[in-house]
């Protein structure tokens, strides 16, 4: 967690996720915090990059693509 916390942020999860494409623990392969998302969002062409509350948002179907409360990251981009 000391290089998550010091900005090597990619280099931390590399620690938690695998790569191997079979397995139980490859069903993860990554996990996202805001800025890291952002970065990448911006680095693929998306602009207007807000972080948004749970329902919360521009889409119109928002109440059908927003179906896990439990979720605690949700991000709106423009392309």
């Amino acid at each position: 967690m000391a290089l998550y916390r010091k900005g090597d942020k990619e280099q931390a999860l590399r620690y938690f996720f695998e790569t191997s494409k079979s397995g139980y623990f490859s069903r993860h392969q990554y996990m996202y915090d805001f800025e890291l998302i952002r970065q990448f969002l911006e680095e693929s062409g998306f602009t207007g990059i807000q972080r948004c509350s749970y329902r919360q948002g521009r889409a119109p179907d928002i109440g059908v693509l927003d179906n896990r409360p439990e979720e605690t990251l949700y991000v709106e981009a423009d392309k």
